[in-house]
């Protein structure tokens, strides 16, 4: 009963942890298409900022491809 428990829980925190993935993935999408595709031009800190967001997602888009 224990073990079914701490599966269930630790089930339960993976789901959690994947789906606040997603919504940051998502939010970062809408803001770097609302500030960079649709014409809405960013200061060269946001550039900069932007930039680093781009790169951190490939690198976990590249984590999510070898598992």
């Amino acid at each position: 009963m224990i073990h079914e428990n701490i599966i269930k829980l630790l089930t339960g925190v993976k789901q959690i942890a994947r789906e606040s993935t997603n919504i940051l993935k998502e939010s970062s999408i809408n803001f770097i298409e609302q500030s960079i595709i649709k014409g809405h031009y960013t200061s060269r800190e946001e550039y900069e900022q932007l930039k680093q967001l781009v790169f951190k997602m490939q690198e976990e888009i590249k984590s999510f491809k070898k598992k």
